[in-house]
């Protein structure tokens, strides 16, 4: 978190004070975690805000969400009035974490997982010659083991997640990468639920499809250049290759992608897109067969409710690679039902009030035709009362 999880910022790390530091961390809480992977960066950075550490944790009697946002470290010897249960666990696991390294206080974040940050002394690494109050923050991120290999090449380098997700979303905007899985959101039809499938849940099988060489990874990377040339070096039929075309052609100028849903940061995506623009040759025949991608979420006053939105081209190979594409089908049915039901009642609506205003205006011209009878009819009693008061006159004078 940038070394900024506390009142006052935590002194900036060398790349030999963050060798050192890790070093420790890794003996320090290997009796904690079962495993512990350091994130990447590239090797150019010679300076660093904090230490990013994954660790792996599996411990059902304790669950860390967003509830726990803001719990932190309290004074030894004080309690923290009112708090029971999860909350009690929460602050002992924290407590344990922090007593094994030393650390002079925690908070407990929560960025799509649980974050511990950690206030370590200068002390704990160099005994003599620090300056007490100075300390190196280090962050704890506690990640499921299933999840620890995604978290660790989605989470390095700041930029890699943010990258695979906007060249899913160019791909089509029902895709969705989520680290270890790719999934359709598709919203069928405006107004009614999102259909939520996972299509590919084995992280190898998903660096396959996306065209990504992991060696090339875990060799490592001086700058981001490098990252932005390894992203984009996919082999021919590959996903990517297709995805990149969009962006470079376009098609994701102006749109919005909601990275915060995936809690990532998005620091250099512009820089990359430019990047991509300046160095990706695409033809004119691609240009024109990337055109402007539209969803519900870009695009909703264009359907009604007995309007589908079909799925992109690229999906439907998904589902049936798969074996989802009954489950997808079984899903659309019982909303195509209510679409349907909904718009019959909407037309019968819509006949009752056009009945209702064709009944009005029949009423209100017989309202009218009566109204006009009876005033001719009023007009001929007046003539003929006034023609018998002129006999009258007539009578008398004689």
């Amino acid at each position: 978190m940038g070394g900024k999880s506390f009142a006052k910022p935590a002194s900036r790390l060398t790349t030999a004070e963050l060798d050192k530091l890790t070093s420790l961390c890794q003996l320090s809480l290997a009796a904690i975690f079962s495993r512990i992977e350091r994130l990447r960066c590239i090797t150019s950075k010679s300076s660093h805000g904090d230490l990013d550490l994954l660790c792996s944790f599996d411990e059902p009697d304790i669950r860390i969400g967003s509830a726990e946002v803001g719990v932190t470290s309290i004074e030894a010897g004080k309690e923290a009035p009112g708090e029971e249960g999860n909350v009690v666990r929460v602050r002992r696991f924290c407590d344990t974490v922090s007593a094994a390294l030393g650390a002079d206080g925690w908070v407990l974040a929560f960025y799509g997982y649980p974050i511990i940050a950690l206030q370590v002394p200068h002390t704990v690494t160099s005994p003599s010659g620090e300056i007490e109050e100075a300390f190196w923050q280090v962050d704890i991120a506690l990640v499921h083991p299933d999840m620890l290999d995604a978290y660790l090449v989605t989470c390095s380098y700041n930029i890699v997640f943010a990258l695979l997700v906007l060249a899913c979303q160019a791909l089509s905007p029902s895709l969705w990468f989520k680290r270890k899985s790719l999934c359709l959101r598709h919203r069928p039809f405006s107004g009614h639920p999102i259909i939520q499938i996972t299509l590919i849940d084995d992280q190898d099988e998903l660096w396959e499809w996306l065209g990504l060489d992991m060696a090339v990874w875990h060799a490592g990377f001086d700058n981001y250049v490098a990252i932005y040339r390894w992203i984009t070096t996919n082999p021919a039929g590959s996903a990517l290759v297709d995805a990149w075309n969009r962006v470079a052609a376009g098609t994701m100028d102006g749109v919005r992608i909601e990275y915060k849903r995936f809690h990532t940061r998005i620091d250099g995506v512009p820089e990359f897109i430019a990047w991509l623009k300046a160095n990706r040759v695409v033809s004119p025949s691609d240009r024109s067969a990337h055109g402007p991608i539209t969803s519900p979420r870009r695009n909703s006053s264009a359907l009604d409710s007995g309007q589908e939105l079909p799925l992109d081209d690229i999906v439907i190979p998904l589902l049936k690679r798969s074996g989802q594409l009954k489950s997808y089908s079984a899903q659309v049915e019982p909303i195509w039902a209510n679409v349907l039901r909904i718009v019959a009642n909407t037309e019968k609506r819509k006949a009752n009030k056009e009945k209702a205003k064709r009944d009005e205006e029949a009423a209100r011209a017989k309202r009218a035709a009566l109204a006009a009878e009876a005033k001719k009819g009023s007009s001929g009693s007046s003539a003929e009362l006034a023609k018998g008061a002129s006999n009258l006159k007539v009578d008398g004078g004689g």
